[in-house]
């Protein structure tokens, strides 16, 4: 379950529940504005806010915010993935589920490949997120232990 507020449209907010539905809410009308299904999980691209990263099981399906339509489906984790995280520019996704790191890049030229692994390393990995200041640098959590993952 995850809940996420659009980066520029004020009135916009996003929800995914425990029926894995992912649910559009205008906040000005006070009403759903649209449903996805099959979403446990999702983030706003930062600043332009134009896609959506959600996740569903082991796949991760980048969305057209406007539209609510699958613009990429990204392949690679085994199980279930646990946490997405945007890095600051919008331009590059990272993806954690118990034993596996990816980091893709998603631009408009870019089918969504994958520029970064990182393997489990004894931890089992639960959440990721871009460090706002050196945003080449990614923190990921595991039980009692934070690894730090520069992606050059």
């Amino acid at each position: 379950m995850s809940v996420d507020f659009h980066p520029t449209k004020e009135d916009l907010l996003c929800s995914c529940d425990g029926n894995n539905e992912m649910r559009y809410w205008s906040i000005k009308n006070d009403s759903c504005a649209g449903v996805v299904k099959n979403a446990m999980k999702m983030r706003f691209q930062p600043r332009h806010g134009r896609l959506l990263a959600a996740m569903a099981e082991n796949l991760v399906y980048i969305l057209d915010v406007e539209t609510q339509v699958g613009k990429l489906e990204l392949q690679g984790h085994k199980s279930p993935i646990n946490s997405v995280c945007w890095d600051p520019s919008g331009e590059f996704l990272a993806s954690v589920s118990d034993d596996l790191v990816r980091v893709w890049k998603i631009s408009s030229a870019s089918k969504g490949h994958c520029i970064r692994e990182l393997n489990h390393s004894g931890n089992r990995f639960n959440t990721c997120v871009f460090h706002p200041t050196h945003p080449s640098l990614l923190i990921i959590g595991c039980y009692q232990v934070i690894i730090l993952s520069p992606l050059v």
